[in-house]
């Protein structure tokens, strides 16, 4: 939808004293954006023009007023007018003398008043690049391209990775959690917070230390006679031992019927959820993935019916009295 500069102007007649200097700025870069699509974001805030308001009057406001116009070559420009940090005006630090002298110009042609908007100009444009420096929801792009989103990434590992493309990982999903991802210590709590946000699941329960078969390496067999022959200190019977140090669960309760194909090795979400849960743990242990579906969400197999036509993934013969579970190892 492309504005036009009046309709633009009317509907900022009407917040242009009830809102802050940070979020005209950001309504004026929206229609800025508009008008020009090509342009960055930099470039549209330097088509915001700032001047300063003459009156000496107490101002109840951080704006004045807010127009968009059109100068030189049909370019469109928003013209703030400032009710604060000015050389002249009710917020001057000047002698009052010397805003009496610009006000009384204001009247004749105004050309003190534009030479000394050109310093107020060059001051002023500085406020909302400061305000913004350290509001992350407000510098934050989603293509990851703004400095602090560089930072940030980075901290984790992760920026290379992303501008190579070399992660499947959705950046967006991961970002408000850059600060538990950045700590040593991992949990299940912290693991089971991830997963909702990023699987857009709700019901998750994670379980620990499951049982897990696991192999013994051939150098720590027990050969009589020859090695690892002392009883309870190097004797091990058999060739693989059960433990519970090495494997957990992550189940996904109340899931749909559509999450069986895409958690399977058709699906995307697999392999997404395999590297976050490496990412995130960064420790060799084993898990399995469990959904859950609900009696009421199963979908009886039906020939040409897609839901259902991939055996041993989401294929159900018959009727089901229970909720279904199935593990992905």
């Amino acid at each position: 939808m492309i504005y036009h500069i009046d309709t633009i102007n009317q509907k900022l007649s009407t917040i242009k004293h009830k809102i802050s200097l940070a979020q005209a700025v950001r309504i004026s870069l929206f229609y800025l954006k508009n008008i020009y699509p090509k342009l960055k974001v930099d470039e549209l805030y330097r088509k915001i023009l700032f001047k300063s308001n003459t009156s000496l009057s107490f101002q109840k406001s951080e704006l004045a007023d807010i127009q968009f116009i059109t100068q030189q070559e049909n370019q469109v420009y928003a013209v703030f007018t400032v009710n604060f940090l000015s050389l002249f005006g009710s917020s001057s630090p000047l002698p009052a003398h010397y805003s009496e002298t610009v006000l009384r110009d204001t009247d004749e042609n105004g050309n003190l008043r534009d030479f000394m908007n050109i310093f107020n100009h060059n001051l002023q444009k500085f406020i909302y690049p400061i305000w913004q420096k350290h509001r992350y929801s407000v510098v934050y792009q989603k293509d990851f391209k703004d400095y602090f989103s560089k930072y940030v990434i980075s901290i984790i590992g992760l920026y290379s990775e992303h501008q190579a493309h070399k992660t499947n990982l959705d950046m967006n999903k991961i970002a408000p959690y850059i600060g538990l991802l950045s700590m040593k210590q991992k949990s299940s709590g912290m693991l089971k917070a991830i997963l909702k946000h990023y699987l857009n699941h709700k019901d998750i329960d994670i379980k620990q230390c499951q049982i897990s078969n696991i192999e013994i390496p051939s150098w720590q067999y027990c050969s009589l006679g020859q090695q690892n022959c002392v009883l309870g200190t190097s004797t091990i019977i058999g060739t693989n031992a059960k433990s519970r140090n090495m494997k957990f669960s992550i189940e996904l309760k109340n899931s749909h019927w559509d999450n069986l194909r895409e958690y399977s090795i058709y699906g995307e979400k697999l392999n997404q959820l395999n590297e976050l849960v490496n990412f995130i743990l960064k420790e060799p242990l084993v898990y399995d993935l469990i959904i859950n579906v609900p009696q009421k969400n199963i979908i009886n197999s039906k020939l040409s019916d897609e839901r259902c036509a991939y055996l041993g993934i989401n294929s159900v013969i018959g009727e089901s009295t229970s909720n279904l579970q199935i593990a992905f190892a």
